[in-house]
């Protein structure tokens, strides 16, 4: 503003010396030619008395007229550093506003048209900070719904090149959504099938999906959809790219298919050994006491396999139901020491038979368990069963536990024949065996270890399995303690065993 106030003041000067340098040739020159003094008398002077009166009020006005301009130059001086101040008010609010400070409000200089100016800026600041709030919201909205969305979202411009990225996105692609803005899609998925359906969408403007594995390392499947970003007169602007990961249906896809066929394997075997008993003994074997009672024997034994195989399918269509309702933990709270004295009782002629000795060793004090004394039973049956099935004669096996913290974990070990490295993983999958022929003649189903994981994992525990072929398997899962039990088992579980660092 002082460059300004200057260049007012100079132009003041400038003009109020001009007039001044005219007003004072006028009057000199109206002087010489005696119309002043004829104006003043009234009379013809003589030349040397107009002379005289001439200079006299020449030299008279030129003064006045200095001092007219003097006061003239002040006053305006004085008017142009009022505006000035007010000019410079102006000029640093509007900075501020240019700034990104919507909060500031310009205060008018009184009814003029500079007035009119601050209400036009005001109302203006006003509707930028009306709008900049509205986009600021709908932006909200839009980042929370994109980082809402379990689904990974890429928008490219009309070029191929990224402007958005969803957090989603981000974990997907191992990216960066900044390091990713303006590459092309290629640097930032890294697959020719997604550039090449991405290219696809910007010429010709139609959707497409793809199903495809976005790593060359990576088992995972995808599905991607392209849809294009149409703008005015609908040429396309840009696309939408959104990645989902449809690997665990693929895989619940394949589970379901090979339930199916382990099912009905499982019950063909059976129905086929009855029925043919019962043709042959149809067709007069029945005849034979001797030979009658032993096919009959047998088909009791294939008719007790098809029932526990139906049992432990509806065991676990229950332990599924429940979870997907949300309903996996049950009420009540049960005994381990209890639980597991009840199942020895119905396994401990077995393993006198097979002379396997049994140990137990839980604590007296061991906090009571989450779950109820039939799933926990169906738990340690299955495990115990599993021991003394697979352990040699004068083996033996032992059921121990203890407090961890909120859990206790229980562990049930044998020294049998152990599992090969390769079954470790899959061996709590559906209808596994390691031994097929073997689990088949003891009276397995392939369903108890299943069934085991089950249970114990929709009563948020864990369970896994460490063996050494030739040497024994240990068993293993964790299970929370009862409410009115969890005070009194942090407590004695101050110095916790051993984390479950193996699973």
């Amino acid at each position: 503003m002082q460059s300004w106030r200057w260049k007012a003041i100079g132009r003041q000067l400038v003009l109020g010396g001009v007039f001044v340098v005219i007003a004072f040739l006028l009057f000199r020159w109206a002087i010489y030619r005696g119309d002043v003094a004829g104006a003043i008398g009234g009379l013809t002077p003589s030349p040397s008395l107009g002379a005289s009166i001439g200079a006299d009020l020449l030299d008279g006005m030129f003064w006045c007229l200095m001092a007219g301009w003097a006061v003239v130059v002040g006053l305006t001086y004085l008017w142009g550093r009022s505006d000035s101040r007010y000019l410079d008010y102006l000029v640093t609010t509007t900075r501020k506003v240019a700034e990104g400070d919507l909060d500031q409000q310009l205060v008018g200089a009184g009814p003029t048209e500079i007035d009119d100016l601050v209400r036009n800026l005001n109302e203006m600041i006003r509707r930028w900070r009306r709008t900049i709030q509205e986009t600021s919201e709908e932006r909200n909205k839009l980042d929370a719904v994109l980082a809402g969305l379990e689904d990974g979202l890429v928008a490219v411009d009309g070029a191929g090149r990224v402007i958005l990225v969803n957090r989603a996105a981000e974990n997907l692609l191992k990216v960066q959504a900044a390091a990713s803005q303006d590459r092309h899609i290629i640097e930032v998925v890294r697959n020719h099938d997604v550039d090449s359906a991405v290219r696809n969408v910007l010429r010709l403007g139609r959707s497409l999906t793809k199903e495809l594995k976005l790593f060359p390392t990576d088992d995972r499947v995808f599905t991607v959809h392209v849809a294009p970003i149409l703008g005015d007169q609908g040429r396309v602007e840009g696309a939408v790219l959104v990645f989902r990961d449809i690997s665990e249906l693929r895989h619940l896809e394949q589970v379901r298919s090979d339930f199916v066929a382990n099912v009905s394997h499982e019950l063909r075997t059976p129905l086929t050994s009855v029925k043919g008993f019962v043709e042959t003994l149809l067709d007069g074997a029945i005849e034979d006491p001797t030979v009658a009672r032993k096919f009959l024997n047998i088909i009791e034994a294939e008719t007790n396999r098809l029932q526990r195989l139906v049992d432990d399918l509806l065991t676990l269509s229950r332990l599924e139901s429940r979870k997907d309702q949300g309903m996996g933990r049950s009420r009540g709270s049960s005994s381990l020491a209890m639980v597991t004295g009840r199942a020895l009782s119905v396994l401990g002629p077995w393993a006198r038979k097979k002379k396997v000795e049994l140990a137990v060793q839980i604590p007296e004090d061991l906090p009571r368990l989450a779950v109820s004394d039939d799933f926990l039973g169906q738990v340690i049956m299955n495990l115990v069963d599993n021991a003394i099935k697979y352990t040699e004669e004068g083996g033996k096996v032992s059921i121990s536990a203890w407090p961890l913290g909120p859990l206790v974990r229980v562990e049930v070990a044998d020294n049998g024949i152990g599992i090969p490295k390769e079954s470790l993983n899959r061996i709590f999958e559906r209808f596994y065996r390691v031994d097929k022929c073997r689990s088949r003649e003891l009276g397995g189903t392939g369903l108890g270890l299943s069934i085991v994981k089950h249970i114990v994992e929709s009563h948020g525990g864990r369970v896994g399995v460490r063996s050494e072929l030739g040497k024994g398997s240990t068993f293993y899962f964790t299970l929370p303690v009862a409410v009115e039990d969890e005070v009194a088992a942090s407590a004695s579980a101050a110095g916790a065993a051993e984390p479950l660092s193996e699973e």
